[in-house]
């Protein structure tokens, strides 16, 4: 696929895992560029794991609070796809 999924995150480490297990299983290869400012509930420590577990995997996390815009725009940023 010649797509990036944009996918903001905010702590809700759970359904993370969740949402990254099912998008894998229906798109083994899509680009997904996750953003996370803020997360305090390991979100960023996984998203860690997974960058260098999954080469279609972009990650950006910093501990500062920012609005959806700057967290949409950080993902358009990662995006290498259309």
């Amino acid at each position: 696929m010649d797509i990036s999924l944009l996918i903001g995150l905010k702590n809700n480490l759970d359904y993370n895992k969740h949402f990254y297990a099912t998008t894998r299983a229906l798109y083994p290869e899509v680009e997904i560029c996750f953003v996370s400012y803020g997360s305090t509930d390991g979100t960023h420590e996984w998203m860690q794991e997974i960058q260098f577990a999954d080469s279609n995997v972009k990650c950006w996390w910093s501990d500062l609070s920012k609005t959806f815009s700057d967290t949409f725009n950080k993902a358009t940023e990662l995006a290498t796809e259309d």
